[in-house]
């Protein structure tokens, strides 16, 4: 996953910060994740954010590859 944004108005890169307050039994999945892959959990909540974002686009209900 990137860890740079471009935005569309100018090639400099642009990124955001986002808060989120996670249930205690997402909060476990989150943590067991990071130790499987070697992450912080700030970079482990990234990288699953930025892989549902780019799966599922706007419309999160639908995957991009279907109608």
């Amino acid at each position: 996953m990137s860890d740079v944004i471009l935005s569309k108005k100018s090639s400099s890169p642009k990124g955001t910060h986002v808060n989120v307050k996670l249930s205690g039994k997402h909060n476990q999945i989150l943590e067991s994740s990071t130790a499987h892959n070697r992450r912080t959990k700030r970079a482990e909540a990234q990288a699953r954010l930025e892989h549902h974002l780019e799966l599922f686009g706007v419309n999160w209900e639908v995957p991009k590859d279907k109608p």
